[in-house]
Parts: structure tokens; C-alpha cells; sequence
């Protein structure tokens, strides 16, 4: 993440990390990976989906999901860089950057 960053900002692009964990964490996963601690040594704005503002967004012809809470932060940027990271558990062989986009849903309604 700190060559992300470090290569984002060479090329004048403003920096926004978020994350949203769906279950399991105990205390602040920020500092706990971290995360925090890379982006307070490069100044940028770090974002817990799971507590950002939602904005209710309507899924047409869904079957079982009609609509969704979207956190706020995805809707004020122009760029998305998804970082997956691999690894598996009891709901797919492995997990890539499609499952990591649901993230994005704020609060536990991820499953």
C-alpha cells in the first residue's frame, strides 16, 4: 500500500484508503494491519466503510436484494484502485476483487 500511494501521488492523484471487514475483528483492524499507520506517514484520508455515510442505492430486477446501503466515499471519487487479497474461507474457494467490492456495503449486511 505505501508504493500505491507513493506512485498515485507522483502522478498528482489524490489518495483515499478504505476498508470495511465483515466479520471477525476485534479492535482497530486499521492499526492492527497497518494501514493507519501508512496513511498518517503519507498524509491521506483513511475510511471505514462499515461507518461511513450510506447512500441508498435501488437494484433493479434483483431477485433477492432490492436495495443496498453504498458507502458515501464511493460516489465523491473519480477512481477505484481494488486491491483483492487472496485467500480463501467458507463461502467461496477464493476470494478476489469482485468479493471485495462488498466492502462498499456499509455495516454488516455484506453476507
Amino acid at each position: 500500500m505505501d508504493v500505491l500511494i507513493t506512485i498515485v501521488k507522483e502522478f498528482g492523484g489524490e489518495v483515499i484508503v478504505g476498508d470495511a471487514p465483515a466479520i471477525g475483528v476485534k479492535g482497530n483492524v486499521f492499526q492492527k494491519t497497518g494501514l493507519q499507520e501508512v496513511c498518517k506517514k503519507h498524509d491521506v484520508k483513511l475510511v471505514d466503510f462499515n461507518r461511513d455515510e450510506g447512500k441508498v442505492v435501488t437494484i433493479e430486477n434483483a431477485i433477492a436484494l432490492n436495495e443496498v446501503l453504498i458507502a458515501k466515499t464511493y460516489f465523491e471519487v473519480d477512481t477505484i484502485v481494488n486491491i483483492p487479497v487472496f485467500k480463501s474461507n467458507a463461502l467461496y474457494w477464493i476470494s478476489g476483487a469482485l468479493k471485495n467490492m462488498k466492502g462498499l456495503i456499509v455495516g454488516m449486511d455484506k453476507h
